[in-house]
């Protein structure tokens, strides 16, 4: 599979508890739509991935500082299947402060 970067990641991946894949990283982004359009970009990226890899969806969460951005399965799922296009697989994009304890290494 063809590996797709679209910016340098200053942080860590890793699978949560509850079967979530999580990106935690630190970001240049200063306002709150900048942020939106960021994890906007991060979710087409993994919805690319999962479809052209033939991967079982999951909940993606992104966290930066104190905000999170999650990527629900049930529209991913819907997205990749062809349900729901691109903009409103996007709107789903849910945009909260951080809810749980992360892994601290």
């Amino acid at each position: 599979m063809e590996r797709r970067e679209f910016m340098e990641l200053d942080g860590k991946v890793y699978i949560s508890d509850e079967g979530e894949l999580v990106i935690e990283y630190q970001t240049n982004a200063e306002k709150e739509g900048e942020l939106e359009t960021e994890f906007a970009q991060i979710a087409k990226l993994y919805a690319e991935t999962v479809m052209e890899g033939e991967y079982e969806p999951v909940t993606l969460s992104l966290i930066v500082g104190k905000v999170q951005g999650i990527v629900p399965e049930p529209a991913l799922r819907a997205y990749v299947e062809s349900d729901i296009n691109q903009e409103a697989y996007l709107k789903t994009i849910e945009v909260t402060d951080v809810e749980r304890n992360t892994p601290s290494n």
